[in-house]
């Protein structure tokens, strides 16, 4: 049974606790529910007995008014007297059905109540309806009173006397089965409760235990799992379960991560030699990006010895630079032609810029708006800016595209512009002469 136990699934193993725990639930249920229908039986008898007892004594009373309503005639004579006898007899019939009704399981009570049914019948027959009928014959006489009790007497006290025996002794005996019915009922309840209380102590024990058994079953053995890869997680590969061999889940679970375990272990120690390998590969890389970043940063310094060069001023004259353009103008050219025309006027003496755009093969509105603004910007330096080199085909594009170049001298050609630069510094020289001279 207990390898059954260890090598069954988890839910077999859950469903045979679970039919144990019903099984033993349901036995106590039974035995308390037996027991809950003995008490309601006996319950049922006490009070019909305690029936029994009320209607036997309500007998006794009607009987008692029958005989006093008719003894009180006998003495009066008044009819009113013979209503109440009447009311009392009527009475009495109901309540011996309804005592009837009661005894009809009992055979020897039936027959006992048969029994005083005919002493009554003969009690009114032979003794009241005697009397009745003599105090109806003397009617007024003085000694009517006297006749019908003397007529009457010793017979109805004999009978009287014997219908009450008998309904004293039928109360006496449903009295004392009542008695010794509720006693059982106290013992049965009592039982009753000392059989749920240690039902329900050994049901709670045998439950506890099955459950405490099953979560041993399986905790004790998922927790060594757990254990197991608690101790892979934190790197050591060598640890496997050494649970028994099982076929539920927590085995399989077990052995299918030994597998794993082994599978990690294999893998880590293929991935340590890859890693040397890719460590090394990552040493040579780091080697050749560092050249690589030596030679990037060699190609930028050129680049940028490229990018001054694309743009240069030239000195023509004391008073006069010339910076000529060649090839296409985007817009990192002109922003640095703008810089290094204005850096070189700053530094300098001279007071005019000859720009030849000779070498430009298009000329659009974004380098016609960086001219403006070169020239713009070195008249705020005090300088002026001239443009040489504009070929027909480029002032057509100019004129076609709607763009002017509102105060800014232009030449066709550099010779034109470097000659009226030479003729304007000539004025200015013999200018200084003059005023030397003066």
């Amino acid at each position: 049974m207990r390898a059954w136990f260890n090598n069954a699934r988890i839910r077999a193993k859950i469903l045979v606790c679970a039919i144990a725990i019903l099984v033993l639930v349901g036995t106590m249920s039974s035995v308390v529910y037996y027991g809950i229908v003995a008490s309601q039986a006996r319950d049922q008898l006490v009070e019909r007995a305690n029936a029994i007892i009320i209607s036997t004594d309500a007998l006794q009373v009607h009987l008692i008014n029958t005989e006093l309503a008719f003894r009180s005639y006998l003495l009066t004579g008044d009819k009113l007297w013979l209503a109440t006898y009447d009311k009392s007899n009527r009475e009495y019939d109901g309540e011996f059905v309804n005592l009837q009704a009661l005894m009809q399981d009992d055979s020897q009570q039936k027959e006992q109540l048969r029994q005083i049914d005919l002493g009554v019948q003969g009690w009114r027959i032979y003794v009241h309806q005697v009397g009745i009928d003599l105090r109806k014959r003397l009617g007024k006489r003085p000694s009517a009173a006297s006749d019908a009790f003397i007529a009457t007497g010793l017979r109805g006290k004999q009978d009287y006397d014997g219908i009450r025996s008998r309904l004293v002794a039928l109360r006496s005996a449903e009295a004392q089965l009542a008695d010794a019915r509720r006693q059982e009922a106290q013992l049965s309840a009592l039982a009753l409760r000392v059989t749920l209380l240690a039902g329900t102590l050994v049901v709670s024990v045998l439950c506890l235990g099955t459950l405490l058994l099953l979560a041993s079953n399986i905790a004790r053995r998922v927790g060594r799992v757990t254990w197991a890869a608690e101790r892979i997680a934190t790197g050591d590969n060598s640890v496997r379960c050494d649970l028994p061999d099982s076929r539920d889940e927590v085995g399989l679970m077990a052995t299918t991560f030994n597998s794993m375990a082994d599978i990690i272990q294999q893998r880590t120690a293929d991935l340590t030699s890859q890693y040397t390998v890719v460590e090394a590969a990552r040493c040579a890389a780091e080697a050749s990006h560092a050249q690589i970043a030596e030679q990037l940063a060699v190609i930028d310094q050129q680049q940028e010895v490229i990018r001054d060069m694309s743009v240069p001023v030239l000195p023509l004259l004391a008073s006069t630079l010339v910076m000529p353009l060649v090839g296409a103008l985007d817009t990192k050219r002109l922003a640095l032609m703008q810089e290094q025309a204005l850096h070189a006027l700053e530094h300098s003496s001279a007071r005019q810029l000859i720009l030849d755009i000779t070498g430009v093969p298009i000329v659009d509105t974004q380098v016609a708006l960086g001219l403006t603004q070169l020239v713009q910007a070195a008249q705020l330096l005090g300088a002026h800016v001239s443009i040489v080199g504009i070929r027909p085909e480029v002032a057509q594009a100019l004129v076609g595209l709607g763009i002017s170049l509102p105060n800014i001298k232009t030449f066709s050609t550099l010779q034109l512009g470097v000659a009226r630069a030479l003729a304007a510094e000539t004025r200015a020289n013999d200018r200084l002469a003059r005023q030397s001279v003066n």
